[in-house]
């Protein structure tokens, strides 16, 4: 089941999901929007074309932020990191571009893009709302410890190889 097709139940303006593996992917579904908007913003500032996925991909229904709102001091990391990994794809941005279908499964698009992540990058918290237990969880940025809650899933269409 994708993100987008699960229910959701709602507890203190936290998004949550029938079981852990959903909570995860939405919180890496946020994670991706927002890395994704900001270094769609650096290569404008740069004027660099060709990275950004066309037409512009977002995961999650709310819209993404350049910084956190608790006023915390963050820089825009993601552009910047450049990663190196199997696939010589050094943003999010150029691997959703090279290989879209990894959208599909926000967790092993961010395995891909930091190979080593452990278990720490992840919180989660289990809910009982209306009887049932729900889950909600954070992802932990590996460098910045930014935290990125789970979101609301939105319909990804994908182009199909021909």
């Amino acid at each position: 089941v994708a993100i987008y097709d699960s229910p959701v139940e709602f507890s203190d303006d936290r998004v949550c999901y029938p079981s852990t593996k959903l909570a995860k992917n939405a919180a890496v579904a946020r994670y991706i929007d927002c890395s994704m908007f900001r270094e769609e913003n650096k290569a404008i500032d740069l004027g660099i074309s060709g990275i950004i996925p066309s037409p512009k991909i977002r995961l999650c229904v709310e819209e993404p932020y350049l910084a956190a709102e608790d006023g915390e001091s963050r820089k825009v990391h993601s552009f910047d990191m450049g990663r190196k990994n199997n696939d010589s794809l050094d943003t999010l941005s150029s691997m959703a571009k090279s290989h879209p279908h990894l959208l599909l499964s926000p967790i092993e698009m961010v395995d891909r893009f930091f190979p080593k992540l452990s278990r720490e990058q992840y919180t989660t918290q289990v809910l009982e709302i209306s009887g049932n237990e729900y889950y909600t969880a954070t992802f932990i940025h590996p460098e910045t410890n930014e935290k990125f809650s789970s979101g609301i899933g939105r319909e990804l269409k994908l182009e199909s190889h021909k």
